[in-house]
């Protein structure tokens, strides 16, 4: 992923493109919004988010909506400022939306969830390669797991392809 970050102080929108020639140059252009991050013709397409910073300073609203009505439609547009440290958390869940990224934990049978280290899988994961993930011989005895989160209900009993989301608890049957 590439953040192009430019100050809205200036002109964002021209320098915004400037940017977004030089990568063409190195042939690399940046996905669109619901494009998939590929190889393609000679170009990397890699995705991309577009953050104005200085957004705390007066007249960046005019110019940040400019930004954003020139980009948002193509691309993920955020603002920020490091100073006041406006919209710094919303940036952070932006990036970590559009990584694609999911966060497990494991639960022991009859004990608490482990909520202190996820572990991190790429968005399509299944409950058999969390498994695998875990250790071989887990993913060789697998029976069944039970998911918190974003199964029907609390404690479902899923098979080995259930695909995972964000923040699911897994509790792995042998």
């Amino acid at each position: 992923m590439i953040l192009v970050v430019v100050d809205l102080s200036g002109d964002a929108v021209m320098e915004t493109e400037m940017v977004m020639n030089h990568f063409n140059s190195l042939n690399v252009r940046f996905a669109e919004k619901g494009e998939t991050v590929s190889r393609e013709n000679f170009y990397w397409v890699k995705k991309a988010i577009l953050i104005g910073t200085k957004c705390d300073l007066i007249k960046s609203e005019d110019r940040m909506q400019l930004f954003q009505e020139s980009f948002q439609h193509r691309f993920q547009v955020a603002s920020v400022s490091c100073q006041s440290k406006e919209n710094l958390e919303e940036l952070k869940r932006t990036i970590f939306n559009c990584s694609e990224l999911i966060r497990v934990y494991a639960k022991k049978l009859h004990k608490e969830p482990d909520y202190s280290s996820p572990f991190t899988f790429k968005k399509g994961t299944t409950v058999l390669e969390l498994a695998t993930h875990i250790h071989k011989e887990m993913a060789d005895r697998f029976q069944f797991a039970r998911v918190w989160g974003s199964a029907k209900f609390e404690g479902q009993k899923v098979e080995r392809q259930f695909v995972l989301s964000d923040r699911d608890v897994v509790e792995i049957h042998l």
